[in-house]
């Protein structure tokens, strides 16, 4: 008798009859069962239902031919290493998995056929560190999982071909470090993600194609998908926390127009590539807007966002970006604003709107001529910064700042003279901080 045999026989007569129950068809394990050999995988011939958890993990199963009869799964499905295992036949009568179905064959299985049966997984589906899956056939019926897809370490998988039927993910979608998978092809209509999506160090990756994704419940996270080029998420209105675009260098285009809602902030990080950013349907604040090395940024279209919160606005290193109106509703910034390293900007056009900045606000190593487009901003909660800009020639933009709550601190503006600080200087209402100038152009010409 087999370790396996004697630790279920052993098991039902010292917990209970109805523990392990024979029926006419099959029997049903009313606990855990663990099998590490194949000799463990064949005892379970009749087996039709387990109430716990299945976990299959041993090296030298070849085949589960003998689990032809099971139905279903109440607790995880483990199935994992199998080096020799060359296909999932005998899983073809499988219909639910109560908990997660955890897939880590290292074997040569290059599809999930033998699956084809399985429409319910209420928890995660894990597809990890596997050698020779290519694509995800096998997986037809299921419509939706309870928690996480998770599709990692995948070192042979070029698709998600097999998920076609997928409409619903109740936690995260994680789709990483997958070395040869080139598109998202296959993944279903999924219209809702509970919370993250996250597709990142998919070296060959060139498309993120998922058209149907209206709602994602947390973050949206895109980085590090060295050959991306585009990403369609047409259908998208609502993402619940943060979303993140950084260090895809060939991603050209980002269209959100049908977004409404972003809970969190916006962030685009290191996309050299990247010339449009256009979200014209936009219409609730955002906690941060961080835009910082995008080197080909020239259009900027964010013209119904009215407020951005105590995370701030950061525009940094975008030296094609000639204007800001697509900024154009924006009335208030709770944090701090840096506006840097963007050599197209002339002035700063667009920022019609803004009245108020709660936290610093720098305006550095430009080239702007003037301020104009500040018109309308009447206050400054920490400190005022202009520093090495060697065209600007005047402040009288800022004719409506009467308050700064720190420093104010103009220098190393080569073309512009001290009376224009100390007249701004003294048209502040209120201001008890100190006045630090230096390398600017000194007296005014008479």
């Amino acid at each position: 008798m087999s370790f396996l045999a004697m630790s279920l026989f052993l098991w039902g007569c010292a917990v209970s009859a109805d523990a392990l129950r024979c029926n006419e068809g099959g029997w049903t394990s009313g606990g855990d069962i663990l099998v590490s050999e194949q000799a463990d995988v064949d005892e379970l011939m009749c087996l039709t239902d387990v109430a716990g958890d299945l976990q299959i993990n041993g090296d030298d199963i070849v085949s589960l031919v003998s689990l032809g009869g099971l139905k279903s799964i109440g607790g995880d499905f483990t199935l994992e290493g199998g080096e020799d295992l060359t296909s999932l036949a005998g899983l073809g009568a499988l219909e639910t998995v109560g908990g997660s179905l955890r897939y880590r064959v290292k074997g040569p299985v290059t599809t999930l056929s033998g699956l084809d049966s399985l429409r319910s997984v209420g928890g995660g589906l894990g597809l990890v560190g596997t050698d020779s899956l290519v694509d995800l056939t096998g997986l037809g019926s299921l419509e939706a999982l309870g928690l996480d897809l998770d599709v990692e370490e995948n070192a042979a998988l070029v698709d998600l071909s097999g998920l076609e039927s997928l409409t619903s993910v109740g936690s995260r979608v994680q789709i990483v470090y997958n070395p040869v998978l080139t598109s998202l092809n296959g993944l279903g209509p999924i219209d809702a993600v509970g919370e993250q999506l996250v597709v990142g160090h998919n070296r060959a990756l060139t498309a993120i194609d998922l058209p149907a994704s209206a709602e994602v419940g947390a973050d949206i996270e895109i980085d590090n998908n060295l050959v991306l080029v585009s990403v369609n998420l047409e259908a998208l209105t609502e993402v619940g926390d943060d979303l993140e675009v950084r260090d895809n260098p060939l991603l050209a285009e980002l269209d959100l127009d049908a977004l409404v809602e972003v809970g969190g902030g916006l962030e685009l990080v290191n996309n050299a590539s990247l010339h449009t950013l256009s979200a014209d349907a936009l219409v609730s604040g955002l906690e941060q807007v961080r835009m910082d090395e995008n080197p080909a940024l020239a259009t900027l279209s964010l013209p119904g966002l009215p407020a951005i919160g105590a995370g701030g606005l950061e525009l940094n290193g975008s030296p094609l970006l000639a204007d800001l109106h697509g900024l154009g509703g924006l009335g208030t910034v709770e944090g701090d604003v840096s506006i840097r390293w963007n050599g197209a900007l002339a002035d700063l056009s667009g920022l019609d709107a803004l009245t108020s900045i709660g936290g610093d606000f720098e305006v550095n190593y430009q080239s702007v001529t003037t301020l104009e487009g500040l018109g309308a901003l009447g206050s400054v909660g920490g400190d005022l910064t202009i520093f090495d800009d060697g065209a600007l020639t005047s402040l009288s933009a800022l004719e409506a700042l009467t308050t700064v709550g720190g420093d104010v601190q103009v220098e190393q503006n080569a073309s512009l003279c001290e009376d224009e600080v100390t007249d701004l200087v003294a048209q502040l209402d209120a201001f008890s901080g100190d006045v630090v100038t230096s390398g600017n152009l000194g007296e005014c010409p008479p």
